[in-house]
This record gives structure tokens, C-alpha cells and sequence, in this order.
């Protein structure tokens, strides 16, 4: 009778290792595929940006922004934004 918690305990700690071992697996591959695909790429792009001029925003976009682009000033502030 005295050897069934210690043969449990053995048990829940074998499975616990097998997780932190497949856990531990799982992370290292995710770095190594990264790091490669990172050694691979020159350059980002920036969405709604380029050549140093802003391209169309998104609709959702709209109600978000405070400054609107104008070709006097550049970017003037939008009406009625509090």
C-alpha cells in the first residue's frame, strides 16, 4: 500500500517532463523556422506607405484619425475632433 502515491507521483512527474520536454521541442523549432525565414528577407514593406507618401487608408480608418492631408498644409487637423 505504500508504494501507490510514490508510483503516482512517479508517474504525474514522468508525464509533466514529457509535456515540458514537447513544449521545450515545439518552441525550438518555431526559432530555428524563424531565424531562417529572418536571414532571408531584405527588406519589410509597410502597409498603406510608400516612397515617402501615405497611400489610401483603409475605411475603418476613418473615424480613428485627427489629421486629415491637405496640399497647402500638408496635414491640417479634422473638425469637431475632441
Amino acid at each position: 500500500m505504500g508504494g501507490k502515491p510514490v508510483k503516482r507521483k512517479r508517474r504525474v512527474l514522468k508525464w509533466v517532463l514529457v509535456a515540458v520536454v514537447a513544449v521545450l521541442a515545439v518552441e525550438g523549432l518555431i526559432r530555428v523556422v524563424y531565424a531562417v525565414r529572418n536571414s532571408r528577407i531584405e527588406t519589410v514593406p509597410v502597409p498603406y506607405f510608400a516612397a515617402h507618401t501615405y497611400a489610401e487608408l483603409p475605411p475603418w480608418y476613418d473615424g480613428l484619425r485627427s489629421l486629415e492631408w491637405d496640399a497647402e498644409l500638408i496635414w491640417k487637423t479634422r473638425p469637431g475632433i475632441k
